[in-house]
């Protein structure tokens, strides 16, 4: 007699949905033999970081890439969702025909029987949630507050530093240090980011990015999140290390309202991160759960609501 699995539940099914989503989008990516992110980097509002719409919260994990893609698809104008619900608490309707994006958080839940997919307060752990959001641009009577901030955001020019981005960075008590070289690096024993000169990059937003990519790197030390994906991810921990400085990365990017640019070397971690997030679309949570954690340190150091646009 076989083993009787249980069957997953809506929220896992909407997990592994959200992840081979996310996984054809990277693969789309791939344009002779480098890495085009799909799925922001329009220079609009919509690139930044989902928020909801009533609580002002961002969204976190891998809703935040998802977000972006399904707002990326459907040519919304902003980064702002919310419940049918909380839509009606303001007196916005969603249009009739419109069709909601189911997303995931997570919640402590103390189970019965402890099965093997079952989580709870108990064992320390969460449990899956998928619930329906709308965009605002999906709904009637509502306007975005975020767009008096787009029209007072100052542009980014690409050949010139950025003093609000620099005092970012300057901000959150890291060493790092620009010099004639080739290589971007964090190096976990001198715990110092190395970067080449800013005019040797292409544009700004490749320098920033690249810095925010550097920067996502330095919070996973012993001294900040120590961050070890070693048992989570066994031999794949230096990829799955790099696909979290790039959900990272891009997050950063999103909430200073720059363009985030792939690097060359992107490429080359492509079919690694396809290949992980396939063995187990689960691990793509976990890789935008440390995303979203180092994010929030860099934010709670650098007091962020100083430092940008409302």
């Amino acid at each position: 007699m076989k083993n009787q699995t249980n069957k997953p539940s809506k929220a896992q099914e909407v997990m592994e949905d959200i992840a081979n989503t996310i996984i054809t989008s990277i693969e789309s990516g791939l344009v002779e033999g480098k890495w085009q992110k799909p799925w922001i980097g329009r220079g609009n509002l919509a690139d930044g970081i989902p928020l909801n719409a009533i609580t002002r919260k961002n969204y976190g994990g891998g809703n935040v890439v998802y977000l972006w893609i399904v707002g990326w698809q459907a040519g919304y104008s902003t980064n702002e969702w919310a419940t049918y619900k909380q839509w009606s608490s303001i007196d916005a309707q969603v249009r009739k025909g419109e069709h909601g994006t189911r997303v995931i958080k997570w919640i402590p839940k103390v189970c019965k029987d402890h099965g093997p997919d079952e989580m709870c307060t108990k064992c320390g752990k969460m449990l899956p949630y998928s619930f329906v959001v709308f965009n605002s641009d999906q709904v009637d009577g509502y306007e975005p507050p975020a767009k008096k901030a787009q029209e007072e955001f100052e542009p980014l020019n690409e050949d010139k530093r950025i003093e609000r981005i620099d005092k970012f960075f300057g901000s959150l008590g890291s060493t790092f240090t620009e010099k004639a070289c080739d290589v971007a690096a964090y190096s976990p024993s001198l715990d110092e980011i190395m970067m080449p000169l800013f005019a040797d990059f292409v544009d700004a937003g490749s320098y920033y990015s690249t810095l925010a990519h550097e920067h996502v790197h330095w919070t996973g030390a012993k001294s900040r999140l120590n961050r070890d994906l070693s048992g989570r991810f066994g031999d794949d921990a230096y990829a799955a290390e790099e696909l979290v400085a790039e959900l990272g990365s891009a997050m950063l990017c999103g909430l200073l309202g720059i363009e985030d640019r792939p690097r060359d070397d992107h490429a080359q971690y492509l079919q690694h991160w396809v290949r992980i997030l396939r063995d187990d679309y689960k691990k793509l949570w976990t890789a935008a759960s440390q995303a979203t954690k180092a994010v929030e340190f860099v934010q709670e150091l650098a007091k962020t609501d100083e430092l940008q646009p409302a």
